[in-house]
Parts: structure tokens; sequence; C-alpha cells
């Protein structure tokens, strides 16, 4: 017992040295100060050390804070499998689609200014929406598919947007004719080096019919794309440069950015994806090549609201901080509490959606329902999302409680972990209030 004791106590004063080297992350605690055992937060090593021998992931960067303190900080694996580079704590990750809640409150910050209604057609803005068409499928008595476009029944509102039931749907998940329209028209998916404009993609965007009538499905997609040049048109500002002087520079986010220079490649975890032979470099797949050069190759032009931003677990945990907070941090405030309620409200009634059991869509981010008794330990009215590359998040209000798991690993082994091992955890070791 002696020996376990003096264990827990060398890693709280690990943690504390870490943090001191990272001065703007949540403050650490005690696990205890918070009611959490830091002996049930010690079984979380070597679940993550077992994922990397494993091969279910090549790395890790985990964080847990409750009550506004850090409790658990911790990397595992590496950042880069061939050149046997480390994971860090400070190391920089793809965010992918974990990019889509920061453009959500970037919407919202310009709602509360006044700058439109959230049922304010989007054409009032982007005129490119003015005549949206929607593509029919029907299939024929003699069992033949036939292709006609009609008029959308309502036009697509910023609202229809921000909870994916605007229509709008993904190339690289589209297939069909809806997904030969998307080619043809050109349309990017946001994750590679595109030398172009957010103006020229969401024009694209606007040239392919509708996947359904808006409102009435969820279809995930390139909703938060249109959102970023929104932000621009009505800011009059760069979505990149709203989102760094209205955000990441008053939340103190100094690692959050679409494109960085190439010296700071080293900086970031390589990527990686599952394959018949095995976990293979992204690179190494010539359809996604140009993947595994973003954000250094390119004009640096084109700022993904959906899938561009790269960020270290620190920012992104002051992010999550600041909604866990009401909208504030350390004196910055983005949002009002009634505004991050509103975006943490189920939105999308009862259409059918790919969560778990029970679970909803709010603006810009999944909702947890009840627990099945299948999927976990969490709180219902959780909110988070993840990202491509193995990236996740979630904010629990009812325990004051954010945990974010980074890999770069694309991987069904990484969503077991992400979606499953790691945050039940995380809550097996909350012991109090």
């Amino acid at each position: 017992m002696t020996s376990r004791r003096q264990t827990y106590a060398l890693v709280f004063a690990f943690m504390l040295c870490v943090t001191a080297a990272f001065a703007q992350s949540p403050p650490i605690a005690d696990p205890a100060s918070v009611g959490m055992s830091a002996e049930r937060l010690a079984r979380i090593d070597p679940v993550l050390s077992r994922a990397v021998e494993d091969g279910d992931i090549v790395g890790i960067v985990a964080m847990v804070a409750r009550h506004g303190s850090v409790v658990y900080l911790h990397a595992e694996g590496m950042a880069d499998r061939e050149t046997d580079r480390p994971m860090k704590l400070s190391t920089r990750f793809r965010m992918a689609s974990m990019t889509k809640p920061i453009t959500s409150v970037g919407v919202m910050m310009l709602f509360e200014e006044g700058a439109f209604l959230l049922n304010d057609p989007v054409s009032d803005y982007l005129p490119e929406f003015s005549n949206p068409y929607v593509l029919n499928n029907k299939v024929e008595a003699d069992g033949e598919e036939t292709h006609t476009l009609v008029p959308a029944e309502r036009p697509i509102t910023i609202h229809h947007l921000l909870t994916h039931t605007s229509g709008i749907a993904y190339p690289i998940f589209s297939g069909g004719v809806i997904g030969d329209l998307y080619d043809n028209a050109g349309v990017w998916d946001g994750l590679g080096i595109i030398d172009s404009t957010i103006e020229e993609g969401v024009r694209r965007i606007a040239s392919v019919p509708l996947n359904h009538h808006p409102g009435d499905q969820f279809t995930y997609g390139l909703s938060i794309d249109v959102l970023g040049r929104l932000i621009e048109v009505v800011s009059g500002m760069s979505f990149a440069d709203f989102l760094r002087v209205r955000m990441f520079e008053p939340l103190g986010m100094d690692d959050t950015a679409f494109h960085v220079d190439d010296e700071l490649e080293a900086a970031f975890a390589t990527p990686y994806e599952e394959r018949e032979t095995g976990m293979s470099l992204l690179d190494s797949d010539a359809d996604r090549a140009t993947w595994a050069r973003y954000p250094f190759d390119g004009p640096g032009t084109y700022f993904s609201g959906g899938a561009g931003l790269s960020s270290t677990v620190h920012d992104y945990g002051r992010f999550c901080q600041a909604l866990l907070n009401g909208g504030e941090l350390d004196g910055a405030r983005i949002l009002s509490p009634r505004t991050v309620a509103l975006m943490t409200t189920n939105h999308i009634r009862d259409l059918p959606y790919g969560g778990e059991s029970g679970s909803r869509f709010g603006l810009g981010f999944h909702l947890a329902g009840p627990q099945s008794g299948t999927q976990g330990i969490g709180s219902e009215g959780s909110y988070g999302w993840g990202g491509y590359y193995g990236t996740t998040f979630s904010i629990d209000p009812a325990e004051d409680m954010f945990l974010i798991a980074l890999t770069q690993t694309q991987s069904p082994g990484s969503g077991r972990f992400n979606g499953g091992l790691f945050p039940n955890l995380v809550y097996q070791a909350i012991v109090g209030d």
C-alpha cells in the first residue's frame, strides 16, 4: 500500500511539473480535491499502453479536467512511428471534424451580436443558395431507377446548416448519382491541400442538388464549411482571422490554426490509417497524399470550417473549459451561458441520427442520450464530437468535467478506445462531488 501511495504521489508531482511548462492549460489538481480517485485514474495508463502495443493506435494524448482543474494528462506511443519520434503533451494534431464545434461557436458569437436569426435563409447572405434543388430518386414499376430534380420545399436556413439537416452531404460519404454530381462539380471535403478559397468551395457546394428537402433528415456533410463562409460575409473578415482574433487569442489557444509553416511539421503527429495490411502511413495512399501534407503545403487560402484546424490538447482543453464555464475563461467571454445552453439542447426533434440509442444533436454538438447499459457509464446531456483521425472530446455539465483523447489513427481500434474504453475509465474514477 505504501508503495502504491508513493507511486500516486510521484505521478501527481510529475503532473505539476508538466503543467508548469504549459501555463495556459487548466491548472492541475490533486484528484481527491475534485472528487476523483488517483488510484482509479491510474488504471488509464496501462490501457493506453495496451492500445499502442496491440496496434489499435500509434499514439495518443489524453486529458481529463473536473471542476476547472486537470486531473489526468498523459502522452503515450509515437507521434511518428517510422522515425521513433515520441508523442508529447505539446504534439499538434489534425482536428478534422473537431473543427466543426469551433466553427459553430463562431456562428453563435455573431448570432449574439444580432447579425442574423437562426431561421434566416442562408441565401440572404450567400445568394448562390437562392434556388436549391433536391435530387429525387424513384424506383419505377419495372425496377428502373430514375433521378429528377425538384425545387426544395423550403429554403436552407442557418439552423439547417448548424444541425446538418440542410441536405448538403460529404462527397467522401456519397455514392451513386449524388456522389458523381459532387465529383463533377469538383467539391472538396476540406481535409487536404486546396488551391482555392472557401468562397469558391461554397459556390461549388451550392451547385450540387440536395440529398433531401431541408429539415427533413439528418445528413452529415459540408454544412459547417458553408457556415465558415457565412462568417466571412457577415463579419467582413477572413474566416481564419475571425477565429484567431475573436476566439483563439482571447482564450489563449496559441497553437490552433488552419495553416502552419512547414518548419512546424516535426511538432505534428503523423497520420495513419488501418488497412488490410495493417497500420499504414496515410501518405502511402496516393488519393490521400495531400491530406498528409496538410496543413504545411499549399497556398494556405482555404479555411475549411468542417475539417481544417490543427490544435493541441492544451488549446482544445481551453475551448472545452470555456464552454463548461458557460462561455467564459480567465475573463474572456465568447458566449453567454444562455447561448451555450441553446447549443447543447436537442434541435433535430426525433429525426433518425447515427449516435447511440437516444442520442440527439444540438447546434454543432452530439448530445448523449439515456445510457442503454451497453454504451458506457457517462451522463445524459454530455456533448461533444470527434474527428476523422481518431480525435474526440466530451463535455459533461452534470459532472463539471471534460475529457479529450487525441490520436492520429483512422481505425476501428481508435474508435473503440475513444468512444468506449477511455470514457468508461474516466467515469469509474469519479468517487465524489
